[in-house]
């Protein structure tokens, strides 16, 4: 599964790439926003391993090039210092700037070809993407925002509409979200969810019995269930590095 963000002001356009990364390439998770704003939380959120950015967000504005400002804060993005991006634009004067300063892997100039894009596309999505794990994940609580090191969580309940994070040291309660929220915003792969209500870090566990369907943990006493619906993914999700 890829990460693409695309930032585009014009609502037609945005929908116009959709539909073309949808028949270029399978497995996309694809985020379309209008406004920079948007775009920087998916981009702190999301590991993102495309961006497709239209220069010009804000035609109200006169000279705008809002979108290359976008760029170049992501340039400095340790993460996002090699991921590709593909500029849209009617400018021709950016040109050099973007290839040059921001290292982008392609300039698409309005009104694109769709053939060029549909081509321009599938290359891009095919650069291999290093992902920088981020270490730290950071939850919202009575209008406080914790940061808790991503490798001293042990597992996420999320029952009764009732959130605890539970650590090596600390159990933290938090804002409800659902398991699949949670899973989202950790984007990491040593998070799995073992049953309904729970995330487990797959770093954490000593055992499995598949059986009886309980979960060991590393900690002493600690032990988790294994859902039935889950179990095959659970399994697969463990295997995989």
């Amino acid at each position: 599964m890829k990460n693409v963000l695309i930032l585009e002001d014009n609502q037609i356009t945005r929908n116009l790439i959709v539909e073309i990364l949808s028949g270029v390439a399978k497995n996309l998770k694809v985020y379309a926003v209008g406004n920079i704003y948007e775009a920087y939380k998916i981009a702190m959120t999301q590991g993102i391993e495309l961006f497709i950015v239209d220069i010009v967000l804000d035609t109200s504005v006169l000279g705008d090039v809002s979108g290359i400002e976008f760029v170049d804060r992501i340039r400095k993005i340790t993460s996002y210092k090699y991921v590709p991006v593909v500029i849209l634009a009617s400018l021709e004067d950016p040109k050099f700037f973007v290839f040059n300063h921001l290292h982008c892997y392609s300039y698409l100039e309005k009104p694109v070809d769709i053939d060029t894009m549909k081509k321009v596309l599938k290359e891009a999505l095919e650069v291999p993407v290093i992902r920088y794990e981020k270490e730290y994940a950071y939850f919202r609580r009575d209008g406080i925002l914790y940061s808790i090191l991503k490798s001293d969580i042990l597992y996420i309940e999320t029952a009764n509409r009732k959130n605890r994070i539970v650590c090596r040291k600390e159990q933290i309660n938090v804002a409800y979200k659902s398991c699949k929220s949670f899973l989202e915003e950790l984007d990491s792969k040593q998070f799995i969810q073992c049953n309904r209500s729970t995330i487990v870090n797959k770093k954490h566990i000593k055992a499995v019995d598949y059986v009886n369907r309980y979960i060991y943990l590393k900690e002493p006493g600690m032990v988790l269930e294994l859902g039935v619906s889950i179990k095959k993914r659970f399994l697969q999700e463990l295997m995989d590095d």
